[in-house]
């Protein structure tokens, strides 16, 4: 046999067995697509549902206005503290002070911690104290700082008033947030109440554009569609509301977990109501660049695994709290975290099976989801109490997508993993004397 013969039958068996084992690839392929389209339906679902609803409900006058209730409850001047928790605040703790002094709110309470500042941050709070405009707190024991939750839970142990308000020191707000937070507890039944989180720094840097893209959605436009079902199950840290009595029924805030989750998930499981306020905004500047903003959503995401589905994983079965709390608390579970894992294996197998389609499959499933968050955005702006301060971020939406799905798609999954193996548990985020006591 020649050399040329031998060759040309090496190339006709190599040609045969690429061709046997595309074509096994493109078939798999094909039923592994097939297996992604209940995801894509699902998430049409998620993200088309709640606008439509929504825009019909607006079309027709619903839900029912409450603001005359509101009114009645708060011409009861219902007594407020307002807790300011700050470690190193020195820079924005005036101007917290300033703002909610010139809300004029009746007999205000507010209570300043220091979590053991190096910085002088005690020092330009000492002068409003001294007039006797704020109580001030600092956090001096000998067993070091307690991070945000333990400063809460001291403030919380001063405050007097019937309903009590957390605010971080470097966050702004409208004169009329205080009302707008309040008025909903016309409802004996909340007890729970969260302000509308909005990005103060949005034109910064692409991050903080999508960042503020992302809060326009996930609080402006998803907690209202929360609110129809009473199924809210989260008030942000940075702007929220409670029935004092409530917090303190259990025992505040829990050190080494994400206070405004855990809060919230606490007074559903007593059979509370938590409810979100639109009108009560406050906006709050976004990590700027990527190293940070990772950091952030790493935090947030074990948090989430944590707290969610460790420490409160019943509400997933018990109903008392109500039906719609345990189903959204199972889409939170699915989509979060148990689709994110069958994710990898998808992708794996595709990559191993046919790479050529599981990029067709990406690109196409990027631009539905570009198309989704075009009408999300759009829908979310329709209701946004500031949307022509906001309407650029509507040129921004179809790139949601890849900021989530190439980037922070992987960070959750890495999150979610870590936690679920209890890697890596002490967040730097909480001061290690905050640690020291913590058990898991």
């Amino acid at each position: 046999m020649d050399g040329t013969r031998f060759l040309d039958e090496v190339r006709f068996v190599i040609a045969a067995a690429w061709q046997e084992v595309s074509g096994y690839a493109v078939q798999h392929g094909w039923w592994l697509l097939l297996a992604f389209l209940p995801f894509i339906i699902f998430d049409l679902r998620r993200f088309l549902g709640p606008s439509l609803v929504l825009l019909v409900m607006r079309w027709f006058g619903l839900p029912r206005d409450r603001s005359a209730a509101h009114e009645r409850f708060l011409a009861t001047k219902p007594s407020v503290s307002v807790v300011l928790a700050g470690y190193n605040e020195e820079a924005a703790i005036v101007s917290a002070i300033r703002s909610l002094l010139e809300t004029g709110y009746p007999g205000l309470e507010i209570i300043v911690v220091d979590d053991g500042s190096e910085d002088r941050t005690y020092a330009r709070a000492l002068p409003y104290a001294e007039r006797g405009l704020i109580r001030l707190i600092k956090n001096s024991a000998a067993t070091g700082r307690g991070g945000k939750p333990g400063a809460l839970n001291l403030g919380t142990r001063m405050a007097t008033g019937e309903f009590v308000v957390y605010l971080d020191v470097d966050t702004s707000f409208d004169r009329d947030l205080l009302q707008h937070l309040i008025g909903p507890f016309a409802d004996p039944t909340v007890a729970v109440v969260a302000g509308n989180l909005k990005v103060r720094n949005q034109w910064a840097t692409f991050w903080t554009r999508m960042q503020a893209v992302e809060y326009l959605v996930a609080i402006g436009l998803h907690r209202r569609w929360l609110n129809l079902f009473g199924s809210n199950y989260i008030a942000s840290g940075a702007c929220a509301a409670y029935r004092r009595s409530v917090v303190e029924s259990f025992s505040g805030c829990d050190v080494a977990t994400a206070e405004d989750l855990d809060n919230t998930l606490k007074a559903r499981r007593a059979g509370w109501k938590a409810v979100f306020a639109p009108r009560a905004i406050a906006t709050t500047d976004a990590p700027e660049d990527l190293r940070t903003l990772v950091r952030q959503r790493m935090r947030w995401d074990r948090d989430l695994v944590r707290v969610a589905f460790r420490k409160h994983g019943d509400l997933l079965t018990d109903r008392r709290p109500g039906a719609w709390l345990s189903l959204e608390l199972w889409q939170v579970l699915l989509t979060s975290v148990i689709a994110n894992l069958v994710f990898v294996v998808y992708v794996v197998v595709m990559a191993i099976t046919a790479p050529a389609l599981l990029i067709a499959v990406y690109v196409l499933c990027l631009g539905v989801y570009a198309l989704m968050s075009l009408i999300s955005v759009a829908t979310a702006l329709v209701f946004s109490e500031r949307r022509n301060e906001e309407w650029a971020l509507l040129a921004w939406a179809p790139l949601l997508p890849l900021y989530n799905e190439i980037i922070f798609h992987w960070v959750r999954i890495y999150a979610s993993v870590l936690e679920i193996l209890r890697i890596n548990q002490e967040d730097a985020y909480l001061p290690q004397s905050a640690w020291r006591n913590v058990r898991f």
